[in-house]
């Protein structure tokens, strides 16, 4: 499943930003894709789908991290610190983030949430943010109630924010 989900997502990924590649002597769009055990568990199958379409990618996933909830197990991990220092170390062309699955399933304020989700879209400025939403229904069981509203209020600041592009992995 986690493969297919991996597969899906770089291939709506590549398909969504090709547009942006002007010309094929222009160097390869640098990527930045930060997430939890997802991404974590995706590195093998998507890494390999993201330099086959000619981009240069820097995966990090941390397993059992939260956006909107500290997890001690996790050194505490501020996303928006961590993304902020591995954007100024990498310099990416775009952002791809995946984090809201254990934000779903431990239970979550909303308001949190959406405030540290704007913490990332202002922190990246002009950069391109790809935020791969929650599937509602997992092998942890189903999630659909604080899903649903992670991948509600994403689409509602994809409005408000030019930067974000939500990507549906329903």
């Amino acid at each position: 499943m986690r493969k297919f989900i991996s597969l899906i997502m770089c291939v709506l990924f590549v398909m969504s930003i090709a547009c942006t590649q002007a010309e094929a002597t222009q160097a390869p769009i640098k990527v930045l894709h930060v997430g939890d055990s997802l991404t974590y568990n995706s590195m093998w199958t998507a890494m390999p789908q993201y330099i086959k379409a000619g981009y240069q990618v820097t995966m990090r996933g941390i397993p059992g991290s939260a956006l909107s909830i500290p997890n001690p197990k996790q050194n505490n991990v501020v996303w928006v610190d961590y993304m902020r220092s591995l954007m100024g170390v990498y310099k990416p062309d775009v952002l791809v983030v995946e984090l809201g699955t254990n934000d779903a399933i431990r239970g979550f304020s909303t308001a949190t949430y959406k405030a540290r989700v704007r913490d990332v879209l202002l922190m990246a400025g002009n950069t391109p943010v790809y935020w791969v939403n929650v599937m509602t229904c997992t092998r942890w069981g189903n999630i659909s109630g604080g899903g649903a509203i992670i991948n509600t209020t994403l689409s509602t600041m994809a409005w408000r924010y030019t930067n974000l592009l939500v990507v549906d992995v329903k």
